[in-house]
């Protein structure tokens, strides 16, 4: 058994509310949180959009993963198995899955991330540190990689909650450790490329690729700092350390102009940078600071404005989760306040909709995606309430929406009358 298993204090419930695993919030590697949807339904029936179809599935976190008319997940069984199960994405039968013995119990327990996959292999990462790369033909492990054996550091009390990134011929992941920060292995034999130097122990997000002043850099963040790493060599090209969150779960967003914004939880609030390069050197400007942060998911950039679930105190200096809109100034434009908390559901925006789930009601909620004002359309009660709450982030295909909680994943019709793909 992984050493921390035995050695995580069960806390309240208040303990998951303070970080959460952070389901690595690289939705799916074929669309992202702003999807190109189109013919989606603004109003649904008084029983709630069509279920298409229900899975059952094991306690966690992990998000569906979706190409080729095939959903991935990853699982955990009995505390005992990582399973990487591969459903069809219109019946929702299960085509095959592979497992790996790993015994172990987390505080708040189960799968935390989502498989990456491409035209032949999916890789995925488990709670425990294990990565995984199984070819999606035969359904049989090509490599595998222990980050704690190999790259040893202090266990979180998470575990290990991030996806994988692809770029060109590499699979990027990130030990965090002491003496390395990120990891570009060879995708068909996990052989190391590259190392990074250590940027930070603790951070339950993924890495994501963006274009910085020409160069392909990973931007990544962990307790110390937001970097930029030469996503070819491993070099650290650029690093903001005056933003230290203590738990960093949601993944930074990118604007564009080489702005970024990222948002934490636990009285970090948010930041704007904008990163500038001259010749081989970078500059870094502050943009600007909110006093709110988000605790799981990413701020969403669409059409010049921001959207984030952030935590607020109410005026009882209680902490709600509330949905914001602000511009790229920081400028408030709407707080959906403290009427509806909405708590720390996934949301997507789509076809000109916020797609919101309320993780404490189970309800899914479409309202339009506007800066002026929040317009909710239309609301209905998808999944079972019940702790852990269900804080999974959902993918968007072709107008249907999978999402899960402790015990099942759904298909959800969310189209108006349009024909199946």
């Amino acid at each position: 058994m992984p050493k921390f298993a035995s050695d995580v204090n069960r806390r309240a419930q208040d303990s998951f509310i303070r970080i959460l695993l952070a389901v690595s919030i690289v939705l799916i590697s074929t669309a992202t949180l702003v999807g190109n949807e189109t013919a989606l339904a603004r109003s649904w029936p008084a029983e709630g959009p069509p279920i298409l179809w229900a899975v059952q599935v094991g306690p966690g976190f992990g998000g569906p993963a979706i190409d080729n008319g095939q959903v991935f997940i990853l699982d955990r069984v009995d505390d005992e198995q990582d399973v990487l199960r591969c459903f069809d994405f219109k019946s929702g039968e299960e085509r095959w899955r592979w497992f790996n013995q790993v015994l172990g119990r987390l505080s708040n327990n189960g799968s935390r991330s989502v498989p990456t996959v491409d035209a032949h292999r999916a890789y995925a990462v488990g709670p425990f540190g294990h990565v995984y790369c199984v070819d999606r033909t035969t359904q049989g492990s090509l490599w595998q990689i222990d980050l704690l054996e190999q790259y040893p550091r202090e266990p979180h009390q998470f575990g290990y909650a991030q996806s994988p990134l692809l770029y060109d011929d590499t699979v990027i992941i990130a030990p965090l450790t002491d003496t390395v920060g990120l990891v570009a292995v060879d995708q068909k034999t996990g052989r190391v490329r590259w190392r990074s130097d250590p940027i930070g122990t603790k951070s339950y997000t993924s890495p994501t690729l963006r274009t910085i002043g020409g160069l392909d850099c990973v931007i990544f963040i962990t307790d110390q700092q937001i970097c930029g790493i030469d996503a070819a060599t491993g070099r650290i090209r650029w690093k903001f350390t005056n933003y230290n969150p203590p738990q960093q779960a949601a993944t930074p967003t990118y604007i564009g102009a080489d702005q970024i914004f990222t948002t934490a939880f636990d009285g970090a609030g948010s930041v704007m940078i904008k990163v500038t390069r001259s010749d081989d050197s970078f500059e870094i400007e502050e943009r600007f600071r909110l006093e709110y942060g988000a605790q799981l998911h990413p701020a969403i950039f669409f059409e010049n404005y921001l959207y984030g679930k952030y935590f607020v105190y109410d005026d009882r200096r209680r902490l709600a989760s509330r949905l914001i809109c602000h511009d790229l100034d920081g400028n408030i434009q709407w707080n959906h306040g403290e009427e509806a908390r909405l708590e720390r559901g996934d949301f997507i925006i789509a076809d000109g909709l916020l797609i919101i789930l309320d993780a404490q009601s189970g309800e899914l909620i479409l309202a339009q995606a506007c800066p002026t004002e929040y317009v909710e359309l239309t609301r209905a009660k998808v999944l079972d309430l019940q702790m852990p709450y269900p804080l999974s982030p959902m993918a968007l295909v072709n107008g249907h929406l999978i999402l899960r909680d402790q015990q099942e994943m759904k298909c959800i019709d969310l189209r108006a009358g349009v024909d199946d793909p």
